[in-house]
């Protein structure tokens, strides 16, 4: 899935999806218009051809396609597009799409400067400018190798990946390669998890890789399980082979819910954290699957 944010007479790609099996998907986004488009993926690239079937919504061509206007808390839900064509377009050319300051699937060291702690803090204060200055991302830490099972860290609230770096060296490199999560921690968990879903989608769906594990600090393990319960809700192309947490607000915070009501500002992410929220009665009251070693 393709969404394309539309400004006059240009086109911007803000987000995309890999989906898997049900076809479902779901996209957090500004108020703006937009453009929804689908393409299969056969070759398994990450990139549209003209040989692979598309669609976009409400018409077969940008100009004639169907604008999708969001408003502030607005909730928009799309009829089922069905990929039956292909996109008229005067350029035959190959397209490679790239979503502006995703960087999922980018080859990374820990001493990136990107990872520095200042920048983990700016994701929790400034989430915005976090996006708009460095982006997120799921990262290789080396390249990608079809004999070992990634494992995924997720750092939590004002952290990042390198936070993890003893237990990233310490990795059984004959069993595991390291993936790192990098995101902006000061937004809702729910958008957190939806992204991860959305990248672990885009790498399996490239990689075709048939296991994964996930490694979690402080909210990183609410991150992980939002994630993990959307990720059995459907049947998966992947297994998750163990989850870890550490050190984390299973049963939410009152020091969160404290902050809502005292604090002049209010980071989003308090809404989830604090004991008692929405977010946190789902997932309590979610049962973890047996399967998955916890």
């Amino acid at each position: 899935m393709l969404l394309f944010e539309k400004n006059n007479n240009s086109l911007a790609l803000v987000e995309e999806h890999s989906l898997q099996n049900d076809g479902s998907y779901r996209f957090y986004v500004l108020p703006a218009t937009y453009l929804l488009a689908a393409y299969q993926d056969i070759n398994s690239d990450g990139s549209y051809q003209r040989s692979e079937p598309a669609t976009i919504y409400g018409g077969n061509n940008a100009e004639n396609a169907k604008s999708i206007t969001v408003d502030v808390n607005s909730q928009i839900n799309i009829e089922t597009l069905v990929i039956t064509q292909h996109l008229d377009s005067e350029d035959h050319k190959d397209i490679t799409l790239k979503v502006k300051d995703d960087h999922t699937g980018e080859l990374i060291s820990l001493d990136n400067s990107r990872f520095n702690r200042d920048i983990g803090t700016l994701g929790l204060w400034k989430p915005l400018s976090f996006n708009e200055q460095y982006g997120a991302g799921l990262y290789l830490l080396s390249p990608y190798n079809p004999k070992l099972t990634p494992v995924i860290f997720i750092h939590g609230a004002g952290g990042n990946p390198r936070e993890f770096s003893e237990m990233i060296a310490a990795l059984d490199t004959k069993r595991y390669q390291p993936f790192v999560l990098h995101y902006p921690s000061g937004v809702r968990l729910d958008i957190i998890s939806e992204y991860l879903l959305s990248s672990i989608n885009k790498l399996q769906t490239q990689y075709q890789f048939l296991q994964f594990a996930l490694v979690s600090h402080s909210m990183g393990g609410l991150v992980m399980r939002s994630l993990v319960r959307k990720y059995q809700m459907n049947k998966q192309e992947a297994k998750i082979v163990f989850a870890i947490s550490i050190n984390s607000p299973m049963m939410g915070m009152s020091s969160a819910a404290q902050g809502i009501k005292m604090s002049p500002i209010v980071v989003p992410y308090w809404y989830d954290v604090a004991s008692d929220s929405p977010f946190i009665r789902q997932l309590l009251d979610w049962p973890w699957p047996d399967e998955i070693p916890y």
